[in-house]
């Protein structure tokens, strides 16, 4: 709809009329500016509502458009501001709704923290505190027990592999087989002390 509208107008068809200089392009900007913003001010507040029909007009002055020489044409070229304004208009508009439902999302939320994957020393310390863990050391390898007292002592597998100048993949390796002897000897323990 817009190329039909800016043909009439006699942009970049080579007719040989003359184009919007600019003290006819000011002219047409003051004529125009209160006009845009007025129309823009039904659906948004004045700041966005300015920055849309600035941008019209920028828009407009952009397009090398030829001078209109009738009053049609300068109906046209009128009614081409305000379908470009419309167009403006109807994208700020729905930023300003994704920006409120966001606000308000926001807002109706308390402070989560963000779903994290629990750290391994942290459900091995956990599952054995209550044990008496030098004996259940016994039956961890050198490297196991290592691991394990140091989260027993309370550091967490990213600082235990800078301690011991390992990767975070291998002290969680060490930890999880760490867990699983543990496992199997508290299994043990209790079928034992069961009788089963």
């Amino acid at each position: 709809m817009l190329v039909p509208a800016l043909g009439m107008l006699g942009v970049s068809r080579g007719r040989g009329r003359r184009r919007l200089d600019v003290e006819d392009f000011e002219q047409f900007f003051e004529l125009m500016r209160p006009r845009l913003l007025r129309a823009a001010t039904r659906s948004l507040d004045v700041d966005t509502a300015n920055e849309v029909a600035i941008t019209t007009l920028h828009t407009l002055w952009t397009k090398n458009l030829a001078n209109p020489s009738t009053d049609i044409e300068q109906r046209q070229l009128q009614a081409l501001a305000y379908r470009v304004l419309d167009g403006y208009v109807r994208n700020a508009w729905r930023a300003q709704q994704r920006r409120s439902r966001l606000a308000r999302a926001v807002a109706g939320q308390e402070h989560v923290a963000p779903q994290t994957v629990p750290d391994v020393a942290d459900a091995v310390a956990e599952r054995y505190a209550g044990e008496s863990f030098a004996r259940l050391m016994a039956r961890l390898s050198p490297p196991e027990r290592e691991v394990a007292t140091l989260v027993m002592e309370g550091f967490k597998v990213g600082e235990i592999a800078e301690l011991l100048g390992r990767s975070p993949g291998a002290i969680s390796m060490r930890l999880n087989r760490a867990r699983r002897r543990l496992e199997q000897e508290l299994e043990r323990r209790e079928e034992h002390d069961t009788g089963t």
